[in-house]
């Protein structure tokens, strides 16, 4: 069996995206914070 099942790829993409939104996630937070800091916020 040399094709892997579809749902341990599906899983694996879900994972890689999950971290993306969160990698993102925190990096837009931080450049508004800093964004606001800047200003004066």
């Amino acid at each position: 069996m040399d094709q892997e099942p579809k749902w341990k790829s599906r899983a694996l993409a879900i994972e890689f995206w999950f971290a993306a939104v969160l990698v993102g996630g925190s990096f837009i937070a931080g450049l508004i914070g800093a964004i606001r800091s800047l200003f004066g916020g």
